[in-house]
């Protein structure tokens, strides 16, 4: 079984979307899922959610960036 995640982005949400450097995605944690959302926490830091195996919503996930606009994602906060 082959599973994939994907980042297109987008100054408009009308689009046009396009891949944006590494625009594959996986989590750290060997979690996989379906729909996900970057936006900001608490804290002011970027955080990306998920929808996960069950139909669950993932832990945040903190969010930084390369210089060629690739998310990098570290392990989910508790």
């Amino acid at each position: 079984k082959s599973r994939g995640n994907y980042v297109f982005t987008s100054d408009r949400f009308e689009g046009p979307y396009a891949p944006t450097g590494k625009w594959w995605l996986t989590l750290p944690d060997g979690q996989w899922g379906y729909i996900a959302k970057v936006l900001p926490g608490p804290d002011g830091q970027d955080v990306l959610l998920m929808t996960t195996g069950g139909s669950k919503l993932s832990r945040p996930y903190p969010v930084t960036y390369a210089e060629d606009g690739s998310l990098v994602l570290g392990m989910p906060r508790e």
